[in-house]
């Protein structure tokens, strides 16, 4: 369920949406990313994000959008099924590069003001993403697909090879033309990594192996890029 406190000026709690487990998939894992214009109004804004379960195509989850109205009112629309060649089970926020004149963004106290109209084109907004299972070695994808649902993409199927990472957990976050995320298993140790990865898909790169016992072991939260430093 997404919970939107800004049309209701903070106060109090509001289930803007439930999900049909069926058609729209369930158990979302991550906070929406919020997209919308520099004056933040309601009509225009959108919520994205995906649910980790259920769905169109069985018990794999999907990738969702909400648009609300000027009032605050949503409607859904879904826009893609996840399915085993494509990575299945996401989790982990989105992530989205700067588009100019469009704010995206996790959810914030920020106010939200109404009675405004907005015009987005979602076709030039790209969002990346995890999902923690399937793919070609369902042990998880890197995946890319704009904000109308169009161009989906795999960027990078993860493997068992210790040069590489499996099973992600966390969201990525990026800068410039590069990714960054981390898996809980796979590496070196067996024990997870920090990885890169050019937004096209090519150059990925194993940055830090984690240990067990040394650094730990399994890394599940979003990463927070500040600088050059995650």
């Amino acid at each position: 369920q997404a919970e939107m406190k800004p049309f209701n000026n903070g106060k109090g709690y509001t289930v803007t949406h439930a999900f049909n487990s069926a058609t729209e998939g369930s158990k979302p894992q991550a906070r929406p990313l919020y997209v919308g214009d520099n004056s933040f109004v309601a009509a225009g804004l959108f919520l994205f994000g995906t649910t980790y379960a259920d769905g169109p195509n069985g018990d794999y989850g999907a990738f969702w959008s909400l648009k609300f109205d000027s009032s605050g009112n949503p409607s859904n629309k879904l826009v893609v099924a996840f399915y085993g060649a494509i990575g299945v089970n996401p989790q982990g926020k989105l992530w989205s590069p700067p588009v100019p004149g469009v704010i995206t963004e996790v959810v914030s106290k920020r106010g939200i003001k109404a009675n405004t109209s907005s015009n987005i084109d979602l076709s030039t907004i790209t969002l990346f993403g995890i999902t923690s299972a399937g793919g070609s070695n369902n042990l998880g994808t890197v995946y890319m697909v704009n904000a109308n649902g169009s161009n989906f993409l795999t960027l990078h199927h993860f493997s068992s090879s210790i040069a590489d990472g499996s099973t992600p957990r966390g969201g990525v976050v990026g800068s410039g033309n590069m990714l960054y995320g981390t898996t809980a298993g796979g590496g070196l140790y067996g024990s997870g990594t920090v990885f890169a990865i050019n937004t096209n898909g090519s150059g990925y790169t194993n940055l830090f192996n984690f240990a067990y016992a040394t650094n730990g072991s399994q890394p599940h939260g979003d990463l927070l890029l500040v600088g050059d430093t995650l």
